[in-house]
């Protein structure tokens, strides 16, 4: 059972069902990941708002998960948008879909940490994090427990009330805005801006830059929750549409891999699986692998063949023979590519060989001369027949033809 390779498939599928019995037995570690997602119940999702959306708050909730483009013709006349992330950077449509949101009389507002991008240029409006949710020299409990910011409405009868928060909370606020445009509705620390609107067509637009106290932690059981009801008392009660898509974590992609990495489980099964097959890879080829034959590169014997008819013919010393044929050759060339009579006087087809080819009159009629000469003798040295060579080779180098 555990002989040859049989051995690793025992091993490996060990290992997997041990990490897959450990990863279900342990606790799950809290998820302190900032997602917002309105169906996600860690730390900073957003189950508990979106619920209380649907039950409390408002007579209808509408759940979006595509462009503000494709909302413009689904949304319920009045209705207000809530869109809840860690950043917003739209681009030129959705910006265009948000003003026309605005002109049609929806109010739109906006909860995130950062806004980038064209419509945080049009609007001049910068936000400046103040760093208490990114710690680094802190684990959450010190986070939890020491003091963060007051947050205050700035609504004579809410004015008197501050909401405390933990340093935990992801705190920014608006380091530059058209004060005369936008109006300030929440205030922390020395009076920096975390709530601002302004109003645009027949809608509003409001910008919020504190998105944690839409999280779970700070909504299920917590003593502040009343803040993000006096919040969103601003919109319409009747229709609020929350967005789903403009998340940084889009849930959007729906396959087997985002099945296998929501679970922590399944997800370090999957690269113990991954990096098994890796290393059975690399062993069990060395073993089962083998030698490669070397083939010879094929040779040109077509090259030999002439390089060796060549030598014979030379080292016999059979000129005439060679010349003979040489010049048998050259004349059918001549008749292919000119047209000529090779069997005629040189002097009656060197003027038409010379205008065709573009070689004087006079080279050709010598060439032909003397090829005629070596055609006729009885004998031809080595001089004569490398002279032979020659001119055949500077004739054919330099015709057009």
């Amino acid at each position: 059972m555990f002989k040859g390779s049989n051995k690793y498939y025992w091993i490996f599928g060990g290992l997997f069902v041990l990490v897959l019995t450990a990863q279900y037995v342990l606790p799950t570690p809290p998820d302190w990941s900032r997602n917002y997602l309105g169906k996600s119940k860690s730390a900073f999702g957003c189950y508990a708002i979106y619920t209380l959306l649907d039950e409390g708050i408002t007579s209808s909730v509408q759940r979006n998960d595509q462009t503000l483009y494709l909302l413009n013709d689904r949304i319920k006349p009045g209705a207000s948008v809530l869109l809840v992330n860690d950043a917003f950077n739209f681009n030129k449509n959705d910006i265009l879909s948000i003003k026309r949101l605005l002109n049609g009389g929806h109010d739109i507002f906006l909860a995130a940490s950062h806004f980038d991008g064209p419509l945080a240029d049009s609007l001049h409006i910068e936000t400046q994090n103040s760093g208490f949710g990114y710690l680094l020299n802190f684990n959450i409990d010190s986070l939890i427990s020491r003091p963060g910011i007051k947050v205050s409405m700035t609504a004579s009868n809410l004015k008197k009330k501050s909401y405390a928060y933990p340093r935990l909370l992801d705190a920014s606020s608006f380091s530059r805005f058209d004060s005369t445009r936008f109006k300030v509705m929440a205030t922390y620390g020395k009076n920096e801006s975390c709530l601002i609107k302004t109003k645009m067509g027949n809608g509003t637009l409001y910008f919020m830059s504190i998105p944690d106290v839409f999280g779970n932690y700070f909504i299920a059981g917590h003593e502040n929750r009343s803040f993000v009801y006096n919040v969103l008392s601003v919109l319409n009660k009747e229709y609020i549409v929350w967005d789903e898509h403009y998340k940084t974590m889009n849930p959007a992609t729906d396959s087997i891999f985002k099945f296998i990495f929501d679970s922590d489980s399944l997800y370090y099964a999957y690269l113990l699986m991954l990096a098994a097959l890796i290393l059975y890879m690399i062993f069990g080829s060395r073993r089962s692998q083998r030698a490669i034959p070397v083939k010879e590169e094929v040779t040109n014997t077509t090259l030999e063949f002439v390089d060796v008819i060549s030598h014979v013919y030379y080292n016999s010393k059979t000129h005439r023979h060679i010349a003979a044929e040489k010049i048998k050759y050259f004349y059918e060339s001549l008749r292919y590519r000119f047209g000529v009579d090779t069997a005629s006087p040189p002097e009656n087809i060197s003027e038409e060989i010379s205008t065709l080819s573009g070689v004087t009159p006079s080279r050709v009629k010598q060439m032909l001369v003397y090829c005629n000469k070596l055609a006729a003798a009885e004998s031809v040295s080595d001089h004569e027949l490398a002279e032979l060579n020659r001119q055949i080779y500077i004739f054919n180098k330099n015709s057009l033809r």
